[in-house]
């Protein structure tokens, strides 16, 4: 392969390697709130970056190929860097988390939409969980946390205590939400000493 369908080849195989990172910035500007429910649960993972090297070797092994007096040492240490950072971001997705499972979730009484989630968030260091109201369903759900993440000794629970009002029961005090009737947004907490 040479000329210009191989140069052709190795930078289209060179953008391609982007498309994993600009999913997973996508994905983490979802995770803030008011940010999209699915974009977050499908790219806010550090597998996505895993792509990224893969794809990216992929192109350096074929420019390696591509380029005279290159061989078999410079396509080995492609493979290995490839191979390094893959297993590197594997373990780094093991250990910091990437697991997040609903736990609890409540449906608002009037029907509008809306819901508490409890998710488990865990990390190496136990058991946390955040607590978000989400409004609308499919590509349009958005999520807005309720506080930070709760360990597991500090949540005892979470309830829809008004059509506009959310009450997240932690074992110092409770912490009633007002949310905004337009789009669920949540205010500022007032808190109810126990």
């Amino acid at each position: 392969m040479t000329g210009r369908r191989g140069t052709w080849l190795v930078r289209a195989l060179g953008g391609l390697a982007l498309v994993p990172v600009l999913a997973y910035g996508a994905g983490l500007l979802a995770c803030a709130d008011g940010g999209l429910v699915r974009v977050d649960a499908w790219f806010h993972h550090a597998a996505v970056l895993m792509a990224a090297p893969v794809v990216a070797a992929a192109a350096m092994l074929l420019e390696v190929r591509r380029r005279p007096g290159w061989g078999f040492e410079q396509g080995s240490i492609v493979v290995s860097v490839a191979v390094a950072s893959t297993v590197t971001l594997w373990g780094l997705t093991l250990l910091i988390g990437g697991h997040r499972a609903p736990v609890e979730q409540h449906s608002a009484a009037d029907r509008s939409g809306r819901t508490v989630t409890v998710t488990d968030v865990s990390h190496v260091l136990g058991p946390r969980y955040l607590v978000e109201v989400r409004t609308g369903d499919g590509w349009s759900a958005r999520h807005w946390a309720l506080g930070t993440e709760w360990d597991e000794e500090a949540l005892e629970g979470v309830a829809w205590t008004g059509p506009n009002e959310v009450t997240v029961t932690g074992w110092r005090s409770l912490l009633v939400y007002p949310l905004d009737p337009a789009t669920g947004r949540p205010g500022e907490p007032r808190r109810v000493p126990r």
